[in-house]
């Protein structure tokens, strides 16, 4: 990171001793533009979509243009709330909340048209961003987002069908290209404050400078927001906590039909039976103070509470900073006609915290179990035949002997034991989960004009390091020496009366030290990394005027590209526990040649070429990719565009190596041990490692995009057919929690589950890890339409415009074998591959302009879907529609503060909706597609010098 740091500020000085350089050659904007961009300094432009450069361009490709100042983007805080909200992405992580990725927490990705996170290639100024080592489920790997500022951002273009052709693998769903400022001048400072269920604040800083030989500008981020609680959000309290509004959570003694979805059986503290055999005989007995100690007697269990030690939004701390520029060098160097230098570096450091608590220890040294001594400082229980009871007056030389033996007795916990209770959970927890991305990128190249030629050759490094940290978990022969030292005490005592002196031992206070445990060795923070890189080098020749045609001059582009990736995970070598996770290794060098066409035979036909090789190695082998796309304008104002490629995605180092993540799982048991058809409902995050099925073969697709483009002076359409059809796409065909399901099947009610060598577990029949099969599944196939229709007026009252931005997903199907899955419309819960998939989703937009005023409203649909959790759709078999909508108004003072001034006051989701319900089931909401924050009020001040 200190050297990144460095390099950021070097390249900042390095361009301040150039002066300034021609500005940058940028995208254009399409028709379909959210905003219009400043105009370019140059003719000569590089068009997303194309690597040729030339002075005309009308897309062939579908792409969606987001200035900085359009509303799609000016309500958003943070670059993930702008991809929440794009009808077109279907599938990522949104809010946080960790359920079905937790490794994702503090992340932020694209996935257009729900393909996986890694068919969507992010580009920066047109060449390849980076990749992170963090993944979807299925180990595709994808650019963060959030590594960067944004105030870096001019415009972000979104190219929404297939081009492996131009830009190589992973294009696979389509492109996202962040435009950059570099051209502008001055300095920009921008705060904002966002105030409602999780309050937050950034601010923004650039400057910016330009002559005749060069650019520079330089941007600092920095961003902040609160974390979140369970208990925070009144509708996950009524959904799943407290279902009939008394004020209390819902137990079943306490008259409830079913217990809070946030109780385990896995109390702090818990039910103990004996166990001076090494062996747990007898009835299991409820710890006396679990009420008193935050726990709830349920029989025959103590359940503890886990609501306080999550909750759906993660709190951030964000540091970014991007520097570029681009210096143009002596006249007829080497026999250019001009030739320059430009660079860009980017450093970012990203912390999210989430709530932490105790959690339960792994498997302990004893048939699974840990041995409470019968000289433990608060040990009560003494024999009574083969059980035992709890009797303090055998230990108390005052009360004395309540009757019956004393015979002090060895115990053990009833189900998994959690030794630390609600004094360090949740809002009480000494640290939080702390999940860490820092982040360095750095890009220096050369471009060259040679007549009509122009050469380009850069080279790039990212690397991206990513880091959790879960505090409150256990080493299994520390934790059971200081059981056997009485160093910990695991019963209610220690929460219910922690200053009182024990029986046997009034020197030892009954409350646990949390520090002194962690120095003593039994409490550890489990610690897992990851780290990816990327190297590339690229080489690209294009010339816009070739030769010339009736309908203008062709162009073409050649190119040569290696492309070198590694990755590594590291999982936490301080547990003598379970089996630790594999360190996963992995490398890949590309090298890959293309070139493109385009052709203008008439003035109202153009047709664009393009092909890629690209080359993996002999494991995964090599590919060939081409591209045709057509523009047909009948009209000036009518024009037809269509496309048709293949594209190659070959499995990741982290595919091939096996997949490994965490998550929750429910299983039934009995007496704590898992039993199909168990009365009590229980959960427990596990291991979940997905491993390839034989050898993994590479993924391929073929992309058709038909569309129809209506343009008359004020008013803009389009309507774009797009369909993906995948062959040997690589996919978990099932979840964990369906693999678990599976080992019930055919079992009656009250027998053990079947042995299955997918599921690890402990001796008592809890699962700690789960094998899910990573395999090439037979097809995935998937079309649907997107509808953009835009207006904009000059009145006497001022400037009007209104926007539509519409998906429909007509079909996903998804086939493995001879089973064919339909999960358009669904949520996919058990997929395992793929997201929620609404059909419809949708934005409509109005603006309006006076003088210094402006204002704008957008609402925002997302159709109902079906629920295929089997606990939620019990109660909720089909997901409700979604409508929100959010108001900006602005208003611009002039030379206050000694610059122009802008104050933004908005809110988002005026009439606070909760997210529709899922259903009984944890987490309550639909965390890939609605967000749970409700209503926010932000106040935003820019001031430009």
């Amino acid at each position: 990171m200190r050297k990144a740091i460095f390099l950021l500020g070097s390249t900042a000085l390095l361009s301040c001793a150039f002066g300034s350089a021609v500005a940058q050659n940028a995208p254009a904007p399409s028709a379909n533009a959210s905003a219009v961009a400043e105009p370019e300094d140059v003719d000569v432009i590089i068009v997303t979509g194309s690597n040729i450069r030339r002075s005309g361009y009308s897309e062939k490709a579908p792409v969606q243009v987001f200035g900085a100042g359009a509303p799609e983007f000016a309500v958003a805080a943070t670059i993930n709330d702008f991809v929440g909200n794009l009808p077109a992405n279907a599938g990522s992580q949104l809010s946080n909340v960790g359920t079905k990725n937790p490794n994702l927490i503090g992340a932020a990705n694209f996935n257009l048209r729900n393909l996986g996170a890694g068919s969507t290639l992010v580009l920066i100024n047109g060449r390849r961003a980076g990749k992170s080592p963090l993944a979807d489920a299925l180990g595709n790997q994808f650019f963060d987002l959030n590594t960067l500022p944004t105030t870096v951002v001019k415009r972000i273009d979104i190219q929404t069908d297939g081009a492996s052709a131009i830009y190589g693998s992973e294009a696979v769903a389509g492109v996202v290209n962040v435009v950059t400022k570099l051209g502008f001048e001055g300095a920009e400072l921008n705060a904002r404050a966002d105030f409602g269920i999780s309050d937050s604040h950034g601010v923004d800083l650039a400057y910016g400078a330009k002559n005749d030989r060069g650019a520079f500008a330089v941007y600092g981020s920095y961003y902040k927001s609160e974390k979140t609680f369970n208990t925070d959000f009144d509708f996950l309290v009524d959904r799943l906590i407290d279902r009939n509004g008394d004020g209390l959570v819902d137990t079943t003694a306490n008259g409830a039909l079913v217990n809070s979805r946030f109780l385990s059986t896995s109390g702090a503290p818990d039910e103990y039976r004996n166990f001076t055999t090494g062996i747990p005989t007898g009835t299991a007995v409820i710890d006396p103070d679990c009420a008193a100690a935050g726990g709830y007697v349920v029989s025959p269990n103590c359940l503890y509470d886990f609501a306080e030690q999550s909750g759906p939004i993660s709190g951030e701390e964000r540091y970014s900073g991007f520097a570029e520029f681009r210096y143009e060098l002596a006249n007829n160097l080497l026999g250019s006609n001009r030739m320059s230098v430009f660079g860009e570096v980017g450093v970012t450091q990203n912390t999210a915290n989430r709530a932490a608590g105790p959690l339960t220890a792994p498997a302990g040294p004893t048939g699974g179990k840990y041995t409470i001594p019968a000289n433990h400082p608060f040990n009560y229980f003494v024999a009574s035949g083969t059980s035992i009871r709890w009797a303090p007056g055998c230990f108390d030389t005052v009360v004395g002997n309540e009757g019956g033996t004393c015979v002090p007795v060895a115990v053990t916990t009833r189900d998994q034991i959690r030794p630390l209770g609600a004094s360090v959970s949740g809002r009480n927890a000494p640290v939080d989960s702390i999940f860490t991305n820092d982040s360095e990128r750095a890009m220096l190249g050369l471009n060259a004009d040679y007549g009509n030629w122009n050469v380009s050759a850069w080279a790039q490094y990212h690397s991206h390091e990513s880091s959790r940290s879960v505090p409150g978990n256990f080493v299994r022969s520390r934790l059971q020496a200081a059981l056997n030292e009485g160093i910990i005490n695991p019963f209610g005592s220690a929460e219910a009366t922690p200053t009182a002196t024990s029986l046997k031992n009034p020197a030892i206070l009954a409350g646990n030290d949390y520090d002194k445990l962690a120095a003593y060795g039994a409490l550890t923070t489990l610690v897992t990394k990851r780290k990816a890189t990327q190297k590339t080098y690229d080489v690209l020749v294009s010339n816009g005027e070739l030769f010339a045609l009736e309908g203008g001059s062709a162009g073409i582009a050649l190119g040569l590209q290696r492309r070198s990736e590694t990755f590594r995970f590291d999982p936490d070598p301080n547990t003598d526990g379970a089996v630790a996770d594999p360190t996963i290794l992995g490398k890949t060098d590309v090298n890959s040649a293309f070139a493109e066409l385009a052709l203008p035979f008439k003035d109202n036909l153009e047709v664009q070429t393009a092909i890629r090789y690209e080359d993996h190695g002999k494991v995964v082998g090599t590919t060939l990719d081409p591209k045709v796309a057509v523009r047909y304008e009948p009209m000036p104002w009518i024009a037809l565009r269509g496309s048709y490629g293949t594209s190659f995605q070959a499995p990741s180092s982290n595919q091939q190596g096996g997949i490994v993540t965490s998550g929750s799982v429910n299983y039934r048991t009995v007496g704590g041990v898992a039993t199909c058809g168990g009365a009590e409902l229980s959960s427990f995050i596990v291991a979940q490692v997905g491993r390839p099925v034989g050898s993994l073969k590479p993924q391929s697709a073929k992309n058709t995009n038909l569309g129809f483009v209506f343009q008359p002076s004020k008013f803009d359409a389009s309507i774009d057919y797009w369909r993906y059809s995948y062959s040997n796409l690589i996919v978990n065909t099932q979840n964990a929690q369906a693999i678990l399901d599976e080992s019930c099947a055919g079992v009656a009610n009250g027998q053990p589950p079947k042995v299955s060598t997918s599921i690890t577990r402990q001796p008592n029949g809890q699962p700690t890890s789960i094998i899910l099969a990573l395999q090439n599944a037979d097809e995935a196939l998937t079309d649907g339409v997107d509808l953009a229709l835009s207006y904009r007026t000059d009145t006497d009252f001022g400037k009007v415009g209104a926007r539509l931005s519409l998906t429909y997903v007509n079909k996903f199907a998804f086939t493995t074998g001879v089973t064919t899955a339909e999960l358009a419309g669904t949520r996919n819960f058990l997929s395992g591959s793929f997201g929620s998939l609404p059909r419809w989703r949708g934005n409509i937009t109005g603006t309006f302009e006076r003088g210094r005023h402006d204002l704008f409203a957008v609402a925002r649909y997302t159709s109902s879907y079906r629920n295929d959790d089997p606990v939620g759709l019990v109660t909720v078999p089909k997901i409700k529609k979604f409508v929100t909508f959010d108001v900006q108004y602005g208003y611009q003072f002039k030379e206050m503060f000694g610059a122009d001034t802008k104050l933004t006051i908005g809110v988002k989701d005026i009439f606070d909706n909760d997210p529709p319900n899922v259903g009984d089931n944890r987490p309550g909401f639909d965390e890939q597609v609605h967000s749970p924050r409700g209503r926010v009020v932000y106040v935003g001040l820019g001031l430009k010098y």
